[in-house]
């Protein structure tokens, strides 16, 4: 495999109740809780909160300074905050995993920092929220990083690309499928086994974040976090899915290029 770009430190870790450590949050901690609950929308429509909260905790330690409320996580044995922090790869000195209850506890400050998600919503957090809780933060923490919404299919990948290269994952939606016709269709996410790719499901109306890119003789990959787990999702079959051709169908092609590039793209950081 020749890797292009992969973040450099270790990413969020979050140990489960079975033993197993996690590579990034899962709203499915939340699973279980009553329908119609708060708890309830957060393991339903949680994507985005998982993703902003993993976000803002890779880059936490740019700023070794006290956390603002809305970064703080619960208060673990003996009286001290519980801050891991991501280290360099490769290096053997890393700081232990959340638990469950102390990643539930960041959520949910997350969760009221974001402005939680209302009792009749139908979906999570819109790109225009995911784009205004990043700058907000950005300016209370004094990072100097800013946030916009992609717009761009052309300028996509070497987003992706730039950002992974500066060391900063890549909030990335796997796009809501806008026309009827098109609802049971979505992206493939794959896992990695014994060096093949397998599929394990399909996603739509999703975020994820994206931790590298990797060139092989199969195409190229996008390396996803996603409820906890690795996922692999393979560029030129996103692509197929977002930019359809326009031959016999010039209309539909063109609305549905417009939208889910848009619904379908990054939270672009500089």
């Amino acid at each position: 495999m020749s890797e292009i770009v992969k973040l450099t430190k270790e990413y969020i870790r979050v140990k489960r109740r079975d033993g197993r450590i996690t590579c990034g949050g899962d709203q499915n901690f939340f699973a279980g809780a009553p329908e119609g609950s708060a708890d309830w929308r957060k393991q339903k429509l949680g994507c985005g909160i998982t993703a902003l909260g993993d976000l803002f905790l890779y880059l936490e330690d740019r700023d070794k300074e006290r956390l603002p409320e809305e970064m703080q996580t619960a208060t673990v044995s003996g009286g001290e905050s519980h801050r891991p922090q991501s280290r360099t790869a490769g290096t053997q000195e890393t700081e232990p995993p959340f638990s469950e209850r102390e990643y539930r506890d960041y959520y949910n400050r997350i969760y009221r920092f974001a402005g939680r998600i209302p009792p009749w919503a139908k979906n999570g957090l819109s790109v225009a929220r995911i784009q205004l809780t990043f700058n907000r933060m950005a300016r209370r923490r004094g990072w100097r990083l800013r946030a916009r919404w992609g717009m761009s299919y052309r300028k996509l990948p070497g987003r992706i690309a730039e950002m992974l290269g500066r060391d900063i994952p890549v909030i990335w939606c796997i796009p809501f499928m806008a026309f009827k016709r098109d609802k049971k269709k979505g992206v493939s996410f794959y896992e990695k086994r014994d060096g093949a790719y397998r599929k394990a499901c399909t996603v739509s109306a999703h975020y994820v974040v994206v931790l590298g890119i990797a060139q092989e003789k199969a195409g190229t990959w996008l390396e996803i976090s996603s409820w906890g787990n690795i996922y692999y999702v393979n560029w030129e079959e996103y692509c197929a899915l977002i930019h359809p051709p326009l031959h016999g169908q010039p209309v539909y092609g063109l609305c549905s290029r417009f939208l889910e590039t848009i619904l379908g793209n990054i939270l672009y950081i500089r």
